[in-house]
């Protein structure tokens, strides 16, 4: 299952990874190539409700972002993102999609805004439309929307890429249970007990991060200041952020990577 799945209540992609299992499957060698030149990710839409206030910030802000079609009284969620283009919730209560004349193949000018970044202007051909979604290719993009889209994109095409690790290829008498890896050596690895994340470590490039659940309370989480002294309080922030931004993004984790993005989420929402 994924982790929109989980988030947003939608039927599971595949079946759940079971946590009570000491073994990762690796993926299938069925699965079909993404056709797309450019790699799209889902984006964090209106999670207030099933997260609370203070998660849905944070993770809005992570992996969250807006765009204004200009002319069009529509200023909406951004549902998927490329480095081509993007993809708002067009579905309102209050604004009927019909009373928006649509048009395959024309240019609009849009005011998007990715997570906490300023905001930027993009020319967008209008790609395809339906009653949920309208998707733009974009035309013209400034140099500075670009290195905007690069940003916000960076650890989301991380995510996409990162696998689990067979157990066939743990060494031996390592005693963790799941280890997710990908680019950059990006690498997630965690411990359960009693079928509940009881212990993480995060690892982005040469930084690496540890968090663990207080003893007594595995809800609130909070990160191991035992291992984590060689971290600056800013290393420390950027490395969760960037280890969420990542984890949201990896298909078929299943309770593992969920756990670990609620868990994930607490801690940058403590940072906040």
């Amino acid at each position: 299952m994924s982790i929109f799945a989980k988030l947003f209540g939608l039927k599971s992609e595949s079946a759940a990874t079971s946590t009570s299992s000491s073994t990762t499957s690796a993926p299938s060698a069925a699965a079909k190539p993404d056709p797309r030149r450019f790699k799209r990710v889902n984006l964090v839409v209106d999670v207030a409700e099933r997260l609370g206030t203070q998660s849905a910030q944070v993770l809005t802000q992570i992996a969250g972002a807006t765009a204004k079609v200009i002319g069009e009284n529509l200023d909406a969620p951004v549902v998927d993102l490329s480095h081509n283009g993007l993809a708002l919730k067009q579905h309102s209560e209050s604004v009927s999609s019909a009373s928006r004349p649509w048009v395959i193949g024309q240019s609009y000018d849009l005011e998007v805004a990715l997570g906490q970044s300023p905001s930027f202007r993009a020319r967008g051909k209008l790609a395809r439309f339906n009653e949920m979604i309208v998707a733009f290719e974009f035309e013209q993009l400034s140099a500075e929307g670009r290195v905007s889209v690069d940003r916000f994109l960076d650890a989301k095409l991380v995510g996409l890429n990162m696998r689990s690790v067979d157990r066939a290829f743990f060494h031996a008498g390592q005693d963790f249970d799941f280890w997710y890896s990908g680019p950059r050596d990006t690498n997630f690895i965690l411990w359960f007990k009693n079928s509940q994340l009881s212990r993480a470590q995060v690892q982005v490039a040469d930084k690496v991060f540890w968090l663990k659940a207080p003893a007594g309370d595995s809800a609130t989480w909070e990160a191991d200041p035992d291992v984590n002294m060689k971290l600056e309080p800013s290393d420390a922030r950027k490395v969760a952020s960037f280890a969420l931004d990542a984890a949201l993004q990896i298909r078929g984790g299943g309770e593992p990577i969920a756990a670990l993005v609620k868990h994930l989420t607490s801690i940058c929402s403590q940072a906040a």
